[in-house]
């Protein structure tokens, strides 16, 4: 195996890696944001006002 190999053999992985690095950071923003959808929605559930009492929620933003 040659030195010209080698360097791209390590090129590549670098590039897998900073790949997995990202595809990993993506997965847990996407957790996360599900996580405040999931605490936002049962926190209006849970804290609800009875009909006809209180403000509308602009869920929107």
């Amino acid at each position: 195996m040659d030195v010209a190999t080698t360097a791209a053999q390590l090129s590549q992985a670098q590039a897998l890696q900073t790949s997995q690095q990202l595809a990993l950071a993506a997965v847990k923003d996407a957790a996360a944001q599900q996580q405040a959808v999931v605490q936002l929605v049962t926190g209006n559930v849970q804290s609800a006002p009875p009909p006809g009492v209180g403000t509308v929620i602009d869920v929107t933003a």
